[in-house]
């Protein structure tokens, strides 16, 4: 009788840790990461991801931010609109609707923030602001 309640109790003590790995690692996926001149993307899971600026007048992109890249003078980035607008956040016109995709520019020098757009107006603005070829969406 002993021996199965020495197995019971590891059983259970195993559950009780292994329950509390899971809670906690699911609180530990939420970071930022800078991406420069006062602007950083926060990652809170999708589709909460977002970029903002440390800057009153540096403007944001809300969330869904699907991909992003950036160099030392701008941030572009992929962004499908979440269905109810945040309140925290700036009203976009999502002129296509909020099933699709847009893009937007962030010129961090002038804290500018081009967008949404979508992906013919896109190409004609990086060429406008020679956004480089080389800064390009990871996915």
């Amino acid at each position: 009788m002993d021996k199965i309640k020495k197995i019971i109790t590891i059983l259970l003590h195993l559950f009780i840790f292994f329950t509390l790995l899971q809670i906690f690692s699911r609180c530990t996926n939420d970071y930022t990461k800078n991406l420069g001149g006062g602007y950083f993307y926060r990652h809170d899971g999708y589709p909460s991801n977002s970029i903002h600026s440390k800057h009153s007048n540096g403007g944001e992109i809300p969330p869904a931010v699907l991909d992003y890249n950036y160099n030392k003078i701008f941030i572009i980035a992929k962004q499908r609109p979440i269905l109810t607008q945040d309140i925290l956040y700036k009203t976009y016109e999502y002129q296509l609707g909020k099933d699709t995709t847009y893009y937007w520019i962030i010129i961090k020098n002038k804290t500018l923030v081009i967008g949404p757009l979508d992906s013919i107006l896109y190409e004609k603005k990086r060429i406008e602001y020679n956004i480089p070829n080389t800064l390009k969406f990871k996915n």
